[in-house]
């Protein structure tokens, strides 16, 4: 229940979303809609993580932290629907 919490707070305060338009397969749907996803997140400062919690983010993340900003950047842009994506 408290995990489910800080994800909520998470999400609702600290990550940031962008949306773009999808390359590659996808029919017509991959050049008129923003189905791609992109989610930012400060790690370091993070008001919901611990130091132990953020320290083993970046250990799990790897090469998806910029190191120079701390800054979690991931990108989906699999499926043909943002909310899939997101």
């Amino acid at each position: 229940m408290l995990t489910d919490t800080i994800i909520k707070n998470i999400l609702a305060h600290e990550v940031d979303f962008q949306f773009s338009k999808s390359s590659g397969p996808g029919g017509q749907n991959v050049n008129k809609r923003n189905t791609k996803v992109t989610l930012f997140f400060a790690i370091n400062q993070s008001q919901f993580l611990s130091k132990a919690q953020q320290e083993r983010l970046h250990k799990i993340a790897g090469n998806a932290v910029h190191h120079d900003s701390s800054l979690l950047i991931l990108s989906s842009q699999e499926e043909r629907y943002q909310y899939v994506n997101k």
